[in-house]
């Protein structure tokens, strides 16, 4: 995968995230699958993320590692083909958010107020994690617009716990619409969970404005 591909997930997953809360989500369900939030603790999962655009009529593909402390931390990490090492990384915790970009050698941190501070709507943790272990996100938010989640295709995870293995975001921009599919290879709950804060020094650091004009420019 090119390094440009790459940055397209990565500024793709940065715009997910800053935005959350600006959308709405529906969610479907397989039969006899009741639609609720998903009890647990710690989750750690294996995934493959699929980004398209109806725009530019281009998909890509990269592997993925899902981790959520249930209240305290979600950390999201994209890898290299073949290697499996790490390189980007989105942590939001209800204090803080950062973007860890191994490619550049760069990072954003920020504090949840000064994020909102600087943004035009609300963002905060708690939707951020529940956009990916709450089915019934859709009946909780009926007043968000613009993005539709699906979460289908239920499997168990190694604690036999059903879960949707299958979860797609649309989202609806002014160049048309962006899908990102999140297909789970593997799903473990309520094991041990480590969550990475740690950024390296010698990497540069990048405003919440420079990080809007990066997204920005990509979509």
């Amino acid at each position: 995968m090119t390094e440009r591909i790459m940055n397209n997930i990565t500024k793709f997953l940065c715009l997910s995230a800053l935005v959350a809360l600006l959308f709405s989500c529906k969610s479907t369900q397989q039969p006899a699958v009741a639609v609720n939030e998903i009890t647990f603790q710690t989750l750690s999962a294996n995934l493959k993320l699929t980004l398209q655009s109806n725009a530019k009529r281009s998909s890509v593909s990269v592997d993925g590692q899902l981790k959520v402390v249930k209240g305290e931390a979600l950390q999201l990490s994209l890898l290299m083909p073949f290697l499996g090492t790490e390189v980007f990384r989105i942590l939001i915790t209800p204090d803080e958010m950062i973007l860890l970009d191994r490619i550049n050698g760069q990072y954003f941190c920020e504090t949840m107020p000064k994020i909102q501070d600087q943004l035009p709507f609300t963002f905060d943790y708690l939707t951020a994690e529940a956009l990916w272990t709450d089915p019934s996100f859709a009946e909780k938010h009926p007043e968000l617009k613009n993005l539709q989640c699906e979460y289908t295709s239920w499997g168990l995870t190694s604690n036999q716990t059903p879960f949707p293995m299958n979860i797609n975001w649309i989202m609806n921009l002014k160049d048309g619409a962006y899908r990102m599919n999140s297909t789970f290879k593997s799903v473990d709950m309520n094991t041990n969970v480590s969550i990475q804060r740690t950024i390296p020094n010698k990497y540069t650091r990048i405003s919440i404005r420079q990080a809007l004009k990066l997204i920005n420019s990509f979509v």
